[in-house]
């Protein structure tokens, strides 16, 4: 969940061969429009071009056997909302993990909240 500068996603993509589906979800313009122009190190990753709110509004979305979060400013309460979707589209076995963006502009609090 986010995109952002690829970094979580290009390390998947070491690993294509291993992996079966691999899922983005990215609502940032700036963002997609890189994608766009980097067709061929993405293909076959598949790219939701909005929310993750959004695609959670999706009843056929999930489950997945991995989902990392990495969201940008988002807010505890925004954090705690995707939390309680994880057991509709986590897969039974699978595998979560997050980086939070909380207090990015506050060094003390940005290294309490990571």
């Amino acid at each position: 969940v986010g995109h952002g500068l690829g970094i979580v996603d290009g390390f998947l993509r070491n690993y294509a061969s291993r992996i079966a589906a691999h899922c983005v979800i990215e609502p940032h313009p700036d963002v997609l429009k890189r994608v766009d122009s980097q067709t061929e190190k993405w293909a076959g990753v598949t790219f939701r071009r909005e929310t993750w709110q959004e695609s959670l509004r999706d009843e056929k979305f999930g489950p997945f056997d991995a989902i990392f979060f990495d969201t940008y400013a988002e807010r505890y309460e925004d954090m705690r909302q995707f939390f309680r979707a994880l057991p509709r589209i986590l897969a039974k076995g699978g595998v979560f993990s997050f980086f939070n963006g909380l207090a990015p502009f506050n060094p003390f609090f940005h290294g309490v909240a990571c």
